[in-house]
């Protein structure tokens, strides 16, 4: 059997992409088969499909850093076919074949199970990104924000619209940081009450006690740089700054001492099993973070459908943009290879503009059909 997919190869140090026919024997080895229905496009796919970072090694490699979809096989018990569910993380589409496929192969411990009331469509809305919030979410919740904002750094980003629309959501009053203050309208539409200049956060504090201003801080990993240890002196006293950092840091004491890790020892057999230990229960995130999705419907109407279809591939244009346009040419034989960023970020910037105009100016039956992005 033949399916499609989106297939990375590599000539000296230069990456193509193409969308190619492969046969079910090239999947990578696991024991759950997975009919993909739907994959995001988050920042690290941009650099992965450019080649930037060296974030893949091996060629040829299918990307996407996560999916849903439909078990087809499974030689585990955990699994039948028919079942719905949704993978991220793992360094699927990083190290092992992702979601940019029309099929995946993939170990059981990996996937979850997508809760009743959740659709494939509906696990992908909320994505990797959206995963991410909730448990950025949960941890603040979890150490007690109290009545003070709650900080959002990386604002406009995956990970940080999320945050904002769901915190809002919950009730907590929220500050919004970013570096874009073009961005200003859109983070307030998603629920933001403050927007704080990224440069008000690199400088330093007044004195050694600053005063209380955050009861807790939701970060985009990328800015952890120039926030880090202004909000250990400046935040809520004592206890978890930044939920990134701490987490950052028992990743890194877990891998060095095992703690995300399980040992079994068979004394019969003198027999070492280890497995990974799940840090989180994924399926109640899942569920938490489908009951704060905005107006999901939205993507089952056949009118707003295509309009989001085609409002997200503009803004993967310029993602990829982005992406390509910190690096002007990759190097390789007879000068590299020149990347177009800046041209495909136009693009994609001047069909998101056409397209916001278009919500304006469209309705149907004399009702106006508007709806906030984001």
């Amino acid at each position: 059997m033949t399916f499609r997919a989106v297939l990375l190869t590599q000539e000296e140090k230069a990456v193509t992409a193409e969308v190619a026919d492969l046969d079910d024997d090239q999947l990578p080895e696991g024991n759950v088969s997975v009919e993909v229905s739907y994959s995001t496009l988050n920042y690290k796919d941009g650099m992965i499909l450019n080649g930037i970072g060296r974030l893949v090694r091996d060629y040829p490699h299918v990307p996407g850093i996560d999916f849903s979809g439909v078990v087809s096989a499974s030689s585990d018990p955990r699994y039948s076919e028919g079942d719905r569910v949704v993978l991220t993380g793992w360094r699927v589409g990083e190290v092992h074949w992702g979601g940019y496929s029309e099929k995946a192969r993939v170990n059981a411990d990996w996937l979850v199970k997508l809760p009743e009331g959740v659709s494939e469509l509906d696990a992908m809305a909320v994505g990797t990104a959206g995963l991410t919030s909730m448990l950025a979410m949960q941890a603040l919740e979890d150490h007690g924000v109290g009545s003070a904002p709650v900080l959002v750094t990386g604002a406009a980003g995956g990970v940080g619209s999320v945050g904002i629309h769901l915190l809002s959501r919950a009730g907590y009053e929220v500050a919004a940081s970013t570096g874009r203050p073009e961005t200003s309208d859109y983070l307030t539409n998603l629920g933001a009450s403050q927007i704080v200049a990224r440069d008000e956060l690199s400088e330093p504090p007044s004195g050694p006690l600053s005063s209380e201003r955050w009861g807790g801080t939701l970060f985009e990993p990328f800015n952890l740089a120039y926030t880090n240890t202004y909000l250990l002196r400046a935040g809520a006293t004592g206890g978890l700054a930044t939920y990134y950092a701490f987490a950052s840091y028992q990743e890194l004491v877990g891998k060095l001492f095992g703690s995300f890790i399980q040992f079994h020892f068979d004394v019969a057999t003198k027999k070492l099993t280890i497995t990974q230990r799940p840090r989180a229960d994924n399926e109640t995130v899942l569920m938490h973070t489908d009951n704060f999705r905005p107006d999901i419907t939205l993507f089952k109407d056949i009118y707003s459908k295509p309009w989001i279809r085609d409002y997200t591939l503009a803004v993967s244009k310029v993602m990829i943009g982005e992406a390509r346009g910190k690096f002007n040419t990759i190097a390789g034989p007879q000068g590299g290879t020149s990347l177009n960023g800046d041209a495909l970020k136009n693009e994609g910037q001047a069909e998101m503009e056409k397209l916001e105009a278009e919500i304006g100016n469209y309705s149907e039956g004399g009702t106006p059909h508007s709806f906030v992005i984001g």
